[in-house]
């Protein structure tokens, strides 16, 4: 499993300039808001201070923030005795461990003071 930041952003609907700490080929940071859930952006590293920025372009009011992750290169092996759940290509593991991830949402008005 990618340990690397993968983030996709839904409904922003308005169009906004798309920057960020890095991302890999073919991750590019539009994606995250081009409406496709089968694109997302990713970081070129999981190390502390990769981010992503959404330049609206106008101050507005943001009245809700979805946060989806990516299941990203998920080659792994089932746990002893784990069952996979489902039917045909929609079989799904289901891990029930706890995993931390953290992350911080901030606002700008000028885009250098958060």
């Amino acid at each position: 499993m990618s340990l690397l930041l993968v983030l996709k952003l839904r409904h922003i609907k308005l169009k906004g300039i798309m920057t960020s700490s890095s991302f890999i080929e073919g991750k590019d940071a539009f994606k995250a808001t081009d409406e496709n859930v089968q694109t997302w952006w990713k970081a070129a590293s999981n190390k502390c201070g990769e981010w992503l920025e959404v330049d609206l372009q106008q101050i507005c009011n943001v009245h809700a923030f979805q946060l989806n992750f990516a299941d990203d290169q998920m080659n792994l092996s089932l746990p002893e005795g784990a069952n996979l759940q489902g039917e045909g290509t929609m079989l799904r593991y289901i891990d029930e461990r706890q995993h931390v991830t953290r992350w911080l949402l901030e606002g700008s008005l000028d885009g250098n003071k958060y």
